[in-house]
């Protein structure tokens, strides 16, 4: 049996060689862009516009518009305090303990929570130390001090109807702020502006104030004395997610819909407030950037509504709309064209189990797409070649390939080791990784000169290689030969 000739899988083709004979179409300019005030995109994580997809992809869109973007009110009331909070301390709805000036030491640690008011909820724990200063201060003699508490924390009892978390007419356990508001984490809902903070009803003056902790402390000379009322007004961002309702077309979340022209009802789709415009971009409450996603299939199953997917056919137009409101009035829609199409390689010289007198043959093959076509910013990505020397797959480098012509919707390319550095595929590789996989010049040490192999084969020894190519879209299309004899 003949073992095959074949070349593999052409994952990056970055570099062109220039000769007066070839002809190239490079129109298309490839940027990283970002929606605009108001707009919807569908992007790559690179932030590439995207103009198609195949039908097994996933496409994400994102959204910029700052109206999409709410920030909440609460009020933090205590009542009575027990103790004075000196300008020096801080006011907290946060479960971290901030110190002032940044001290961790114990005493300090001490003599700040002592002077402090603090919310706190279900934090469990005591106050830091390893040198029992604790046992020289009085509130926290008898088991610690409680890191949620700290020196008021009977002060601030968030279920009564008069002191607490919450709004200003309502301080119950069940308020929203309370189900709102991160007193764990504080700043994964950070203040959206500086707090306001009445003293027995007079205005107090603010002079620092940390999201990250939910803590704000007076400013100089103010302290607050021992049975005064502290209400502190807070304004803070929330991540602000969308969530689609299924079946509910009026529901105000309902923002964003992708549509398909085989699947023109369509999906609602999530909206997630993101730190960037990627896949995998983390949740944020203040970066006022939106994401969502929706699996693409070529299945018709998959046209029924509210089944997470959208039915895609070969040169659909693929849609979505950012809704207003209302569901009805359109703010912006982006809209691409399904690939369902693999690429053709054709014209492949030397013809599979040709017998080859020459110990460098020329390569040669063209690549079609009618659809999305070729990227010829980075011919890299559209093709990949490999020469198998019996063993492994060897690679064959960008530098290495000519093209002799060039466009969206073709390449016409030439491979052949004689302008390297050795003059025959017989030659010896160089790599940078032990064996030819990772070839960068050199040869393929194929054997050339024995006419008959140990397998019987009187017409030299075989080899084979495989060409991949890939369009736009991301469809693949590979040829492998079963025979090549030198």
């Amino acid at each position: 049996m003949k073992n095959p000739f074949k070349i593999i899988s052409f994952l990056s083709l970055a570099a062109l060689l220039l000769v007066s004979f070839v002809t190239f179409d490079t129109s298309e300019s490839v940027e990283a862009v970002t929606p605009g005030a108001d707009k919807v995109l569908f992007l790559t994580d690179a932030g590439a516009k995207i103009t198609y997809y195949k039908t097994t992809d996933v496409a994400y869109f994102y959204i910029n518009d700052v109206d999409l973007e709410t920030t909440k009110t609460g009020l933090a009331k205590w009542e009575d305090l027990t103790v004075a909070v000196y300008d020096t301390a801080s006011f907290s709805i946060g479960s971290t303990l901030d110190v002032a000036g940044g001290t961790t030491a114990t005493t300090d640690y001490l003599n700040f929570a002592g002077n402090s008011v603090r919310g706190g909820f279900g934090v469990a724990g005591t106050l830091p130390g390893t040198d029992n200063a604790c046992a020289d201060y009085a509130p926290c003699v008898a088991g610690g001090m409680d890191l949620g508490g700290g020196a008021n924390s009977n002060d601030f009892v968030s279920a009564t109807t008069t002191q607490g978390l919450g709004t200003i007419d309502n301080l119950t356990a069940d308020n929203t702020v309370l189900s709102t508001y991160d007193s764990g984490t504080p700043a994964n809902t950070p203040f959206s502006q500086v707090p306001s903070v009445k003293i027995d009803g007079v205005n107090g003056t603010i002079d620092n104030y940390n999201s990250a902790s939910g803590t704000w402390s007076l400013v100089e000379g103010v302290d607050v004395a021992v049975g005064a009322d502290v209400e502190a007004t807070i304004n803070y961002h929330l991540t602000d997610n969308y969530l689609s309702t299924t079946g509910t077309a009026t529901a105000s979340t309902n923002r964003a819909k992708v549509t398909s022209t085989s699947d023109p009802v369509g999906e609602w789709v999530d909206l997630k407030e993101v730190a960037a415009y990627t896949a995998t971009a983390a949740a944020s409450a203040v970066s006022q950037k939106w994401s969502g996603g929706l699996r693409l299939s070529n299945d018709a199953s998959k046209s029924a509504s509210n089944d997470n997917y959208i039915w895609v056919q070969e040169a659909d137009t693929l849609t979505v709309t950012y809704y207003d409101t209302d569901n009805t009035t359109v703010i912006n829609s982006h809209s691409v064209t399904i690939d369902a199409t693999n690429p053709t390689i054709g014209d492949v010289s030397p013809a599979d189990g040709s017998y080859l007198s020459t110990a460098s043959p020329t390569l040669s093959f063209t690549l079609t797409d009618a659809e999305s076509g070729f990227d010829t910013t980075t011919l890299g990505d559209n093709i990949a070649v490999t020469i198998n020397d019996g063993t492994n797959d060897c690679r064959v480098n960008d530098s290495e390939l000519t093209f002799t012509s060039v466009s969206a919707s073709e390449l016409q390319v030439k491979f052949s080791i004689a302008a390297a550095s050795v003059s025959a595929w017989s030659g010896a590789d160089a790599n940078s990784g032990g064996d030819c996989t990772t070839r960068t010049s050199g040869g393929f040490e194929l054997v050339t000169t024995n006419l008959q192999d140990g397998t019987g084969n009187s017409h030299g020894t075989q080899y084979h290689y495989t060409i991949t190519a890939t369009d736009k879209s991301g469809n693949t299309k590979t040829v492998t030969t079963t025979a090549g004899n030198f």
